[in-house]
């Protein structure tokens, strides 16, 4: 699991908040650490479920 603060995902109808993510599989964070700025991609587990899973993250990267 990983808990992010994320930008408001429009389509979702979710507001901007703090929030706890299972990951599709633990090997997507081996490379970040905390207060990482990540950008990710979410998937339901299942069609019918409203549960919601990180299946793609990576670390934005920031221009200098």
């Amino acid at each position: 699991r990983i808990k992010l603060a994320h930008e408001a995902i429009k389509s979702l109808g979710w507001p901007a908040m703090m929030m706890d993510f299972s990951v599709a599989n633990t090997s997507l964070l081996d490379d970040l650490k905390a207060g990482d700025a990540v950008k990710f991609e979410l998937r339901q587990s299942k069609p019918e479920d409203l549960v919601w899973i990180i299946v793609k993250i990576e670390r934005k990267v920031i221009n200098e």
